[in-house]
């Protein structure tokens, strides 16, 4: 049996259970504290708005909700911006403050006519478990919900006259503050998707005269609601996250070398003047743009490519991440994973280095908080070459010397294997390269590595006609059903991953033994090529294309061709020829 009885204290705070064995008490009852926010409350005074006095001012020593359900009410708080309150607007306010009203004029036959409002004024004992007094945060809650507002016309209709239940009112009160919870939360849900726009709207406009009236505007809201929503969602003020993503987009101008001036990069991130930057960008960094830019940098980077391509460098992200053939081969290894960045840089009270310089990618927009800790330069390869990737990492680490050395190397070892396939093969023609998945195949472009940037860039192949037309390079590869692949010609055609399931392994052994396949002309001259080692080929940094060359030597000079392997073999296993 349990008996639950409750201890009172100024307020309910503890809530114990005896258990009872065979009719006997167990000498020690089990507590068990009340659920994290459990608030309580009751009312102490109310007011039907109506009755107040033009002007009056009404001092608060709880905290207060205002309904009004007909007219329009001014509202005053604390000599602050005035409030207009309509009918289905709601208020909540903290404690201690002073309140004045006014009802509003209308216009009527050519005269100004105050029209009283009808409403509740109410004063409120919020409390938490144990007796501390709540102060919640002030809501303005433009045209709540039904519910609501007859929950508070409920109350204000039986707060008058005796009740024959004494607990009738508190019973409205609760059911009250019950409605206002579930509103808070529905705009909570309804603020998540028009904030998300307006701050996306912020990193796509932050070039351009921006305020805060004119985000309201947009969102069809008051400033101040704006600012308090606004705060609420980022944790600081509309004006410092602007200046924020400002000084941050200088950053990456000024890291990247995409601006000529201190006044051009002012005019890019939405400043008038170099000097005016100059302020705001040492106001947030702590130095001036001058001394910024030669400083040196902690970068981290969020993906394979430009982890490689710092280590390449000489440089070991202490945050990175390395495909497991380049950890291996390289011993590479990152004190932090990015995840942690994306997480929380100070998770757990765990002191960690704050990174100077993101690097990735285009990211997408759940990134953008990470612009709290550094920059972000997204080094996009849809725009931007594997090489000038790597070019512009190392002009903003200061290892320009080592990247064009790597980069000479790297070319002469192309140079010297482009020769010998002139010669064995004649001159380069097209070619695919084929990344087949468990469910697809993908046609791979220069811009997402896997071979192809060596394959379409230093050894000078090309993109099949179909691949063109289906716009791969906006793309960066394009989807192909595993059983369509002989569809698909090319002077050459390389495969550099093979899929997991036995289900898709079966398609692509079937696809492989076809005549349609069999049929297709780099089949038949002995011109395709399967590459083992597929996260060799996934990276394009300088150390993994020397090595995806070796291989590519390997296969297409010293021996590795596997056409007739492809043709004439009915086990996958066999396919991976001198991997």
């Amino acid at each position: 049996m349990i008996i639950i009885t409750c201890h009172v204290r100024k307020l309910f705070s503890t809530i114990f259970i005896v258990w009872l064995k065979g009719g006997k008490r167990l000498e020690n009852p089990v507590y068990i504290g009340l659920p994290k926010g459990t608030q309580f409350g009751h009312p102490v005074r109310m007011s039907s708005v109506e009755w107040l006095q033009q002007g009056e001012d009404w001092m608060v020593s709880g905290s207060l909700l205002l309904a009004v359900w007909q007219g329009t009410l001014i509202c005053e708080v604390e000599d602050k911006d005035k409030l207009v309150l309509e009918a289905g607007d709601v208020l909540l306010c903290g404690s201690k403050l002073r309140l004045r009203l006014q009802h509003a004029d209308e216009i009527q036959h050519g005269r100004n006519i105050e029209v009283p409002a009808e409403g509740m004024l109410l004063e409120l004992d919020l409390r938490l478990p144990g007796g501390k007094t709540v102060t919640p945060k002030c809501q303005y809650l433009k045209q709540a919900g039904s519910e609501l507002l007859s929950a508070a016309k409920n109350l204000a209709r039986n707060w008058v006259g005796e009740q024959g239940n004494p607990w009738a009112l508190q019973t409205q009160f609760l059911e009250l503050m019950s409605q206002l919870s579930e509103e808070e939360q529905r705009r909570e849900r309804q603020q998540e998707g028009w904030m998300e726009e307006s701050i996306i709207y912020l990193h796509t406009h932050y070039g351009e005269e921006l305020t805060r009236e004119d985000m309201a505007r947009r969102a069809g809201i008051s400033p101040e609601h704006y600012s308090r929503c606004f705060r609420r969602h980022t944790g600081t003020t509309f004006s410092a996250y602007l200046t924020l993503l400002r000084v941050r987009r200088a950053q990456e101008l000024l890291l990247s070398g995409q601006t000529t001036s201190l006044n051009d990069t002012a005019h890019q991130v939405g400043y008038r003047e170099g000097l005016y930057l100059s302020r705001r960008f040492k106001q947030v960094i702590g130095v001036s743009p001058s001394a910024y830019i030669k400083s040196t940098l902690r970068p981290a980077a969020l993906n394979i490519n430009h982890s490689a391509s710092l280590w390449a460098l000489g440089i070991q992200p202490e945050w990175g991440m390395y495909a497991s053939w380049f950890a291996a081969s390289q011993g590479a290894k990152a004190h932090y994973s990015p995840e942690r960045l994306l997480d929380g840089w100070n998770r757990k009270g765990r002191a960690v280095p704050r990174p100077d310089v993101i690097l990735d990618y285009e990211l997408p927009h759940r990134y953008e908080k990470l612009l709290e800790l550094a920059p972000l330069v997204q080094l996009s390869p849809m725009r931007m070459s594997w090489r000038g990737q790597f070019k512009l990492i190392a002009n903003m680490v200061g290892r320009q010397r080592q990247a064009d050395e790597l980069l000479e190397q790297i070319g002469e070892e192309a140079e010297r294997l482009r020769d010998g396939l002139k010669r064995r093969y004649g001159a380069p023609g097209s070619a695919i390269v084929w990344e087949i998945g468990d469910h697809m195949a993908y046609g791979i472009a220069a811009s997402h590595g896997r071979g192809a940037q060596l394959v379409y860039g230093e050894l000078g192949y090309r993109l099949p006609g179909q691949f063109k037309e289906q716009n791969i390079e906006h793309k960066g590869y394009v989807e192909v059903d595993i059983g369509d692949l002989a569809k698909h010609k090319a002077d050459y055609i390389f495969i550099t991953g093979c899929p997991n399931q036995p289900q898709a392994s079966d398609r692509l052994k079937l696809v492989l033994a076809s005549e349609e396949w069999k049929c297709l002309e780099a089949v038949r001259a002995g011109r395709v090529f399967m590459l083992g080692q597929s996260e060799l080929f996934y990276g394009y940094d300088p150390i993994s294309c020397r090595a995806q060359l070796q291989e590519l030597e390997r296969m297409m000079l010293n021996g590795g061709i596997v056409s007739t392997l492809l043709t004439s073999q009915k086990s996958m296993p066999s396919y991976h020829a001198k991997a």
